[in-house]
């Protein structure tokens, strides 16, 4: 595939909520995730981690850990994720921060590194012709528990990944 201008790349990300039932190559999964991993980061520090979820009673079980707005609680979920072909689930290891960055600081630094690698992950998504959409509304011990990561490691965020449905 031939890659997109820088400009239209960025003009082109928007945040997608409805796709195409059509598969996403791990090659294509592999790059969103290798471009996450060139992000700059605070002293070099490497703490991010992506799982791939593609199989649909999965993907079901994270989407009932999420919530519409900005409202933890309030028994909506955002279903229309499972439309989505990909979930990235990205965390960060919170321990590898701290002892980096200090007891002070680790979180802030560890927010901006996930950010940058979040942002890199989305723009290569739409160089390679998809779309996604970058999901912060969930519950995280209800998430990190069924996707059985350490306590050290903290959800930051759910990219939902896939081709868009631009059928109205």
């Amino acid at each position: 595939m031939v890659a997109l201008e820088f400009d239209s790349v960025i003009n082109k990300r928007t945040s997608v909520r409805k796709y195409l039932k059509k598969g996403v190559l791990a090659e294509d999964i592999k790059a969103v995730i290798d471009c996450g991993k060139r992000a700059p980061a605070a002293c070099n520090l490497r703490a991010l981690e992506t799982m791939v979820i593609t199989d649909e009673s999965d993907k079901t079980k994270i989407v009932n850990t999420t919530y519409k707005g900005s409202i933890r609680n309030n028994n909506g979920i955002q279903s229309w994720m499972l439309s989505a072909p990909v979930f990235l689930i990205i965390y960060m290891d919170m321990d590898k921060c701290k002892k980096k960055y200090g007891e002070d600081d680790y979180k802030k630094d560890a927010y901006l590194n996930a950010s940058a690698s979040i942002e890199n992950m989305l723009l290569k998504a739409v160089d390679l012709g998809m779309g996604s959409c970058y999901v912060t509304g969930f519950r995280e011990k209800e998430l990190t528990s069924f996707i059985n990561i350490d306590n050290d490691k903290e959800v930051i965020a759910i990219l939902t990944l896939g081709y868009e449905d631009k059928a109205k």
